[in-house]
């Protein structure tokens, strides 16, 4: 999705987020069997389970968390396995480079708790 730079993502976080909704801000989402547009919230604060979320959509039917990172992959697993106990949907976006620096378990983990 972001391919810049032939393949390497170059900035940091926060601009990987403000690329994600610059990207898809004004397109209908695909969550589960509904497809609809959503609210965009960067940083949500989640004290339930003592967790930020980089960005949670709101949709009409749908609770969406992203959770983006630029390395650490175990902290990646772990928020987005936590932040399943308030959303409907969790997922992870990287930069495909750093993807092809995961080890195995990685998909395995992500695959095993449906993220």
């Amino acid at each position: 999705m972001f391919r810049l730079h032939e393949n390497r993502f170059t900035g940091v976080e926060d601009t990987l987020v403000k690329s994600f909704i610059d990207k898809y801000k004004d397109y209908e989402l695909d969550f589960g069997d509904n497809s609809d547009t959503g609210a965009f919230y960067e940083q949500v604060r989640v004290p339930e389970i003592g967790r930020i979320s980089d960005l949670g959509i709101m949709c009409q039917h749908r609770v969406v968390n992203i959770e983006f990172k630029l390395g650490d992959w175990k902290c990646l697993l772990s928020q987005s396995i936590d932040h399943l106990k308030w959303c409907d949907y969790s997922y992870v976006c990287v930069p495909i480079n750093w993807l092809r620096m995961y080890p195995q378990v990685f998909y395995e983990e992500i695959l095993k708790n449906g993220i």
